[in-house]
């Protein structure tokens, strides 16, 4: 039992892992993204 128990939160931390990195790559791409679109409106604020 507690055997299945640790697998079970391996594969959540592995998971987890997994959703970080595609969240990192995300936050990359996103955060260049916002840059742009904070340049833009702080050019409009002007």
């Amino acid at each position: 039992n507690s055997k299945k128990k640790l697998m079970e939160k391996i594969i959540l931390i592995n998971n987890e892992e997994k959703d970080a990195k595609i969240l990192h790559r995300k936050k990359r791409v996103g955060g260049f993204l916002k840059k742009i679109i904070l340049s833009k409106t702080h050019v409009m604020l002007i």
